[in-house]
């Protein structure tokens, strides 16, 4: 019994280690038609091997064939010479196949298959499917298929799942189902699949359900449905996620869809579909045209949206990989901490730029606007609009306030009177930070303006500069503000324009001059062809200049560049230019006017002061340079008229009101000049001849000083100090 027991054990281990050892140095390539039968008959597809076969009986008895081609005849395989005929479905490229196979039937030369196991599968499908391409599904050899596939891939147009692993089986009744996980877009997903045998008009049922794993975990989408003999899928789709972020450009918000889906002729339509993004809830339908080439076009409405939370990643849409129409309408829309209504957008996306056929939209304070353009998304960082707009504004102060609470200060600083109402149309072109309008068309306040302008509400671009001064600083980009301060650059054209509102009711001074500067960048240039102030007309109003506001911590180094200021007022045509720094310093300050009959004048003066007419009729003349600090401007005044000419030095303290300096007075005919003055016999203790006044004048509120008054008139000499005070 001991030697019978070891002689069987012996005879165990020399067939354990002959069944380890002797099966991979037997030849079994010359079980290759077998196998290939065998699997073909399995798959009902025809199967090629090309590479080498093995076997092996431990754990249990498995064939493994390297190079396998299912679904292409051996006449179509490289190298033969007879093309076989076509083959229903796409073709697999598989790495391995593992055919488990019964120990008994093997030993005695026949292969039994038991298990089919398929490693390394490659299937692609091209996508988008010309009608027919699904006609005959589900084949008869899909029908039959039972087997496992390992880290497998398998790619649908340009959709790819890779490192599927997966198990498929049938049964009795004839239905598929598939389960296992893969890899999406580098996502790890779950899925099943369920595939009923076709009835007898062709027609299938199809469940098919994906679930996100890991940071996807809670999304998924699932289709329920049939699917004819022609290819045609009817049925109903479902989508699911807890942040749509994690699919796109979108605000971190949960969301579900649902609607009716039909997939016929190269197209799958979307019908009652069913949206709740963040708990806003959507409407409409959507249509996927494969043929001729791909497009999606979708028509939305909900009763609201919130803009704000769409706002910050609307430009941000990656490639769709085809263009896509969006029709959207919202009964109300928030944004920036107001209620936008009647939102209808209509736009196409496409690689790198958005078209946007039309937007309209009623804005807080009844402001209508139409817009339309392309949006160039190049650098994704900087979307760029560029396009038309219309915008009709009664109200529209209470609209510049809402932007205004945005942080977008378009106008900042505006007297309460001005810009109430607009009607307006140009080309605008606009990007974070700029708005640019061209072509202006507009009426505002009731009258007709055209031209350009640029806004920069606040820009905060690190590589800010002031706006150029220079010619041609109106253009897209000539001019950048300074970081975080609002800009305006502007060449306009007026029909008339009042002046009044603009000033507040009160001339701008030094000082205040100063404190807007700290906080404003401009580049105006205005021709008003008709304007008024109080109560005065005023032609030809012209005006060029530019303001750069202070920066640093002092604030204190802005400066206003008046350029060039001409108008012509009750026929005096008055020219102006300097520059006052932020501290209210002015530099190269000069004002002339001149008029070739000074009559209108006289109604400037109180009519107790009263030259004769002659005095008045003729031509007249003033120039003044000014420069200095506001408690020490110095002024150079020189008029000349009625013949006589009088020059001014005096220097004024603007804080408190004082001011003193020479002036001079001469005239070739005294006794004529004090006549035309309404002072008329002089002549008789005078005498003839010129006149010439030299005066030390100084002054306060209320008070007028000479403290040396010489006057010389023809012989006539005299000295004296004067006091005046009111």
């Amino acid at each position: 019994m001991r030697v019978a027991s070891l002689l069987l054990v012996c005879l165990v281990a020399l067939a354990l280690l002959a069944a380890w050892l002797l099966p991979g140095r037997l030849d079994w390539n010359r079980y290759r038609d077998t196998i290939e039968a065998v699997a073909s008959s399995t798959l009902g597809r025809p199967v090629t091997i090309a590479g080498k076969i093995t076997l092996s009986l431990l754990p249990e008895p498995e064939l493994t064939a390297a190079g396998v081609v299912i679904g292409v005849p051996r006449s179509d395989t490289p190298g033969s010479d007879t093309p076989g005929s076509d083959a229903p479905g796409p073709a697999m490229q598989v790495q391995a196949l593992r055919l488990r196979v019964a120990l008994l039937p093997l030993l005695a030369g026949r292969i039994e298959a038991r298990e089919l196991a398929l490693h390394g599968a490659a299937l692609a499908i091209p996508w988008p499917l010309a009608p027919g391409d699904l006609a005959g599904w589900p084949p008869e050899w899909l029908a039959a298929f039972s087997a496992r596939i390992e880290a497998s891939q398998m790619r649908l147009g340009s959709v790819a799942l890779t490192g599927i692993d997966a198990a498929l089986a049938t049964s009795d009744s004839g239905t598929l189902t598939a389960s296992g996980t893969a890899q999406l877009a580098g996502q790890p997903i779950r899925f099943t699949a369920r595939l009923t045998a076709a009835g007898a008009d062709g027609t299938a049922g199809l469940d098919v359900a994906l679930d996100g794993q890991g940071r996807l975990a809670g999304t998924g989408v699932g289709f329920v449905g049939q699917m004819a003999a022609d290819g045609t899928m009817i049925g109903q789709v479902m989508a699911r996620g807890r942040d749509l972020s994690l699919l796109t450009a979108a605000p971190s918000v949960p969301f579900q869809a649902e609607a009716a889906m039909r997939v016929s002729g190269g197209r799958i339509g979307f019908d009652d579909l069913a949206l709740n993004v963040g708990g806003i809830a959507l409407g409409g339908s959507a249509d996927l045209r494969l043929l001729p080439t791909p497009r999606l076009d979708a028509r939305l409405s909900a009763a609201r949206l919130d803009l704000d939370a769409w706002q910050p990643v609307l430009f941000r849409l990656g490639p769709t990989g085809m263009p896509v129409g969006l029709d959207l309408s919202a009964g109300a829309a928030g944004l920036w901490g107001g209620v936008v209504r009647d939102l209808h957008a209509v736009l196409d996306l496409s690689e790198g730029q958005i078209a946007l056929r039309e937007l309209t939209a009623l804005l807080p304070g009844e402001a209508a606007l139409h817009l339309s353009g392309q949006v160039q998304r190049t650098d994704p960082a900087r979307p760029r609009f560029d396009g038309t707009a219309h915008l009709a504004a009664p109200a529209l102060r209470t609209t510049l306030n809402w932007l205004d609470g945005a942080g977008l200060s378009l106008f900042p600083g505006l007297p309460a009177d001005v810009l109430n109402t607009v009607a307006m149309s140009a080309h605008v072109a606009a990007e974070p930070g700029l708005l640019a309008l061209d072509r202006i068309d507009a009426k505002v306040d009731g009258a007709t303006v055209g031209g350009e302008l640029r806004l920069w509400p606040g820009s905060k671009t690190q590589d800010a500069k002031a706006p150029d001064t220079k010619a041609g600083a109106t253009k897209p980009g000539a001019g950048k503000p300074n970081e975080g301060h609002p800009a305006i650059v502007a060449a306009l054209t007026v029909d008339r324009l009042a002046l009044d509102p603009w000033l507040a009711g009160q001339w701008p001074t030094l000082a205040r001059l100063a404190r807007l500067l700290n906080d404003h960048d401009l580049d105006l240039r205005l021709h008003a062809d008709a304007a008024s102030l109080a109560g005065q007309d005023i032609s030809g109003l012209s005006l060029d200049a530019a303001s750069q506001s202070g920066q640093g911590a002092s604030q204190g180094d802005g400066q206003l560049v008046l350029r060039r200021l001409e108008a012509t007022l009750r026929g005096v045509h008055l020219v102006a230019s300097g520059t006052v720094g932020g501290s209210g310093r002015v530099s190269e300050g000069r004002l002339d006017a001149s008029t070739d009959d000074a009559t209108p004048l006289a109604d400037l003066l109180p009519q107790s002061w009263g030259p004769t007419e002659a005095f008045w009729h003729g031509p007249a003349s003033l120039s003044a340079q000014f420069a200095g600090p506001p408690e020490a401007l110095g002024l150079h005044l020189r008029l000349e008229m009625a013949d006589a000419r009088l020059e001014a030095w005096p220097v004024f303290d603007l804080k408190n009101g004082r001011w003193a300096g020479p002036l001079t007075l001469h005239h070739p005919g005294a006794p004529r000049f004090l006549a035309a003055l309404g002072l008329p016999g002089t002549e008789q203790w005078m005498g003839e001849g010129s006149l010439s006044v030299i005066a030390q004048l100084s002054g306060t509120p209320g008070r007028l000083a000479a403290d040396q008054l010489d006057l010389i008139a023809g012989p006539t000499r005299l000295s004296a100090a004067l006091n005046l005070d009111t």
